[in-house]
């Protein structure tokens, strides 16, 4: 199911209209986009969490020249946990 199709079917399920089940998808997305951003975590009680992680610096090896070494910068990621 995409964006879409599940702004269709909260418009049929809460008798709203497809535009104002679109804003609330698109609000939730905004929160959870900037609540991420600023290192917090979104829980939702029985569907799951989602948080954002910094994974560490580290030194690699270039694959096409092994005796140089890379560099990489901390990065921040998107981590997901779906609850059964």
């Amino acid at each position: 199911m995409n964006k879409a199709e599940l702004a269709q079917a909260l418009s049929e399920k809460l008798n709203i209209s497809k535009r104002e089940a679109e804003d609330m998808l698109n609000a939730f997305v905004e929160l959870t986009i900037s609540t991420l951003k600023k290192g917090d975590e979104v829980v939702l009680t029985g569907f799951g969490a989602f948080s954002a992680k910094t994974r560490a610096a580290r030194t690699g090896v270039n694959p096409q020249k092994p005796t140089e070494k890379i560099h990489s910068r901390p990065r921040r990621y998107e981590c997901r946990a779906l609850t059964n």
